[in-house]
């Protein structure tokens, strides 16, 4: 277990939030446990000082054109939230305009009086939520002003990043992570390197420039098509991206390319699970390296591999979210010899 890496600042570091718009005339955030009430926002200092400018100028510009603000009460109302995204690499900033379906009359004047607080604001766009689930995927998203993405550059690589798109929040750290799984990852000019819940490449590219022959694999195909825009951009056109569940598209990828020398996997909260971890293992890399943000689904995901052999060599956790209990965790884990009778029925078995 190494020492946390902390962060290099805990203040002003998130380069998206996200805000909602409220009935009563006010744009802000939910208070924890109370998604029916907005706490105006003031100041914030988790967020750029310019995400506060643009929010309080979204919000007066709503009050004075008199804009319909959603009620997550009644679902009645436009205007529901307010998307802000920053490169830190590149110092353009992304606006995303979340409405209601329905027409939108204002929606050039708001994207004219938001781009004008500051230079900086190279996209704004509006995107359609026609569910009362806020986190279902947003729908027909449309250009109002400037260009449809922004660009963040983590470990020299240039990212695409639209108004969805994955992307670490806090982008000091991200360099730092990516280092550390490079650096752990070790020589692998000429290996097979895999990377699953591979997002938009930001590991899979690293690994790519590092000299491996990457492979990329991500559930969401709208991922996988800016994750090939990006591997375009930083010239890297022999890196492969498939679009698929990690346990079918997995099988695919060994039968084309043989055994992985490192395989990679950033999986959400909810973890990978055990066929998946299974699967990984049955692949035989000599390393794997997990990236976790639950702590609680790291432990039940790496309990899988050790029928097969595989032990931790290093845990190393960092400060991704500084003012918050959560923690980035990586871990490397080395396969070692081991006795095919040791192997349990359930870890033997085809799934």
């Amino acid at each position: 277990m190494r020492p946390i890496i902390p962060a290099p600042s805990p203040w002003h570091y998130r380069n998206k939030m996200e805000f909602a718009f409220h009935p009563e005339g006010v744009l802000g955030l939910h208070p924890r446990g109370a998604w029916h009430s907005i706490l105006p926002l003031h100041e914030c200092f988790l967020a750029l000082p310019l995400t506060v400018a643009l929010v309080k100028a979204a919000q007066a510009f709503a009050r004075e054109a008199s804009l319909s603000l959603h009620d997550p009460r009644t679902h009645q109302g436009l205007l529901r939230e307010l998307v802000v995204r920053h490169s830190r690499g590149t110092g353009e900033t992304m606006l995303g305009i979340v409405t209601s379906p329905g027409t939108f009359d204002d929606a050039a004047a708001m994207a004219e009086c938001l781009a004008a607080v500051d230079d900086s604001v190279k996209s704004v766009v509006r995107s359609i939520r026609a569910s009362s689930d806020t986190s279902a995927p947003l729908q027909q998203t449309t250009l109002l002003r400037g260009q449809d993405h922004i660009t963040e550059i983590v470990g020299g690589l240039r990212f695409g990043i639209g108004v969805e798109t994955f992307f670490q929040t806090n982008s000091a750290q991200a360099e730092r992570l990516v280092a550390l799984v490079c650096e752990l990852a070790g020589e692998l000019a000429g290996a097979l390197a895999i990377d699953l819940y591979c997002g938009v490449g930001m590991f899979t590219l690293a690994l790519a420039s590092a000299g491996a022959q990457a492979v990329g694999i991500e559930l969401s195909a709208s991922s996988v098509e800016a994750a090939r825009a990006n591997a375009r951009s930083n010239g890297l056109h022999e890196t492969h991206f498939l679009a698929g569940d990690a346990r079918s598209v997995l099988p695919q990828v060994l039968a084309e390319h043989g055994s992985p020398r490192v395989v990679v996997l950033d999986p959400p909260r909810a973890g990978a699970g055990g066929k998946v971890m299974r699967r990984i293992a049955r692949a035989g890399p000599a390393r794997i390296i997990y990236v976790s943000c639950n702590p609680t689904t790291l432990a039940r995901d790496l309990v899988e591999l050790m029928p097969f052999g595989y032990r931790v060599s290093v845990v190393q956790p960092l400060d991704l979210f500084p003012q918050t209990y959560h923690v980035e965790t990586v871990v490397a884990l080395d396969r070692h010899a081991i006795l095919t009778t040791s192997v349990p029925p359930s870890a033997r078995e085809p799934e």
